[in-house]
């Protein structure tokens, strides 16, 4: 009897470190996802009431579900009852000033709270710095995949 109980404190024990802050079980099921918006803009500040999306996708990258919420003044926000796989992404998307923002996240990354960054906009070219740049090309059209050997 007092090795079954040992046992279930312990199984206790580590669902508790597993599914505690900032990342808590709900009764759902899931678990509440934290986050905050910041505008890394120097001396800008953020109006209250910000809407973020979150897109959650699984692992073939199919949409499962789409949920919102809305930011406070200081730009924090929450999703209880968050799903989370193992092999899935999610993606916090916030539009600011005509600009839309996404981080896009793996669970295990879910365990600490999510950074979404957002900047003022400005006509100023000289103020414009590219940090990173990606590009993605799906199809390229009109080339051809055969090659020429010359004699």
């Amino acid at each position: 009897m007092r090795s079954w109980l040992g046992w279930a404190a312990g199984a206790a024990a580590v669902l508790a470190l597993l599914l505690g802050s900032p990342r808590e079980a709900t009764a759902q099921g899931g678990v509440t996802v934290q986050g905050q918006i910041v505008n890394s803009t120097a001396g800008a500040t953020l109006p209250p009431g910000l809407t973020v999306v979150l897109h959650s996708f699984g692992s073939n990258l199919g949409l499962v579900s789409t949920v919102q919420t809305v930011a406070d003044a200081a730009g924090r926000f929450q999703f209880p009852g968050v799903v989370l796989q193992d092999t899935g992404s999610y993606a916090f998307v916030v539009e600011y000033a005509g600009v839309t923002y996404t981080t896009v996240a793996g669970a295990p990354a879910l365990a600490a709270p999510v950074q979404v960054t957002v900047y003022e906009t400005t006509q100023d070219v000289a103020s414009v710095r590219v940090q990173r740049q990606v590009w993605f090309i799906s199809q390229v059209v009109g080339t051809s995949s055969s090659t020429r050997s010359s004699p």
